[in-house]
């Protein structure tokens, strides 16, 4: 708990160090520093939630840097800002896993899975439904969700069975699903504003394939917790 602590407060001492001496730093940096110097806090503490804690200082770290110098430098398109932290989220999930596997008992808590999980999915899911759905050109993030989501998929039935963590990738998988297939109904129309008959059958067509969606996903769902039986 000290080292926690201690490692909230490392995060207010540059920030703090920053305004008095305007030091001239950007958002960035600050949160780059600040991961490297809590890291060995992290390793010494031998903590989930403080290492989850740390996770989250790197990931806003790879977010502020894509933010801040990678878009501007045209490293990184402005609709994938969001693929940097996602991408942090999943190198901290497999760092996790491997852990794990070697017996590190530290990492093993099955809600630390989880919650990687989780921010990992809507970290990329963000990114990516915005292509999906035509309003933005971020495709790398819409790639990087697709890649995470099946290399995941696979860990967590073959590898490393897991319900819970499977069941938040089909949810987001069919989500991006139902999002597709919205923009193509969609794409389907001419001009779908134009009249009341378009607007209803853009409405009828939408909510059928999100019924569809949705029942594939419970039944999928049901049949993926019969054959894992007891997997957590």
């Amino acid at each position: 708990m000290l080292l926690i602590g201690a490692t909230i407060l490392l995060g207010v001492l540059l920030a703090t160090i920053g305004q008095v001496y305007q030091t001239g730093a950007d958002a960035f940096e600050l949160f780059v520093i600040w991961s490297l110097l809590a890291l060995p806090w992290v390793l010494a503490g031998r903590s989930a939630a403080h290492w989850l804690v740390w996770v989250a200082v790197a990931a806003t770290a790879a977010g502020l840097t894509a933010a801040q110098a990678w878009v501007p430098m045209g490293w990184l398109h402005d609709d994938d800002g969001a693929l940097p932290v996602g991408l942090v989220l999943a190198l901290a999930l497999a760092g996790r896993e491997a852990a794990a596997r070697r017996g590190l008992g530290w990492l093993q808590p099955a809600w630390s899975r989880q919650i990687l999980v989780f921010a990992m999915l809507v970290a990329l899911f963000a990114g990516g439904i915005g292509y999906v759905l035509g309003w933005s050109d971020g495709i790398m993030s819409t790639a990087g969700f697709v890649a995470v989501v099946a290399v995941a998929a696979f860990w967590f039935r073959r590898l490393a069975p897991d319900f819970a963590a499977l069941a938040q990738i089909l949810f987001f998988a069919a989500l991006l699903a139902m999002a597709a297939g919205f923009r193509l109904i969609l794409e389907s129309f001419d001009s779908p504003w134009r009249d009341e008959a378009s607007i209803l059958a853009l409405f009828i067509l939408s909510a059928a394939w999100f019924i569809a969606m949705t029942g594939a996903l419970g039944l999928a769902l049901r049949r993926l917790r019969r054959s894992m039986g007891g997997a957590a």
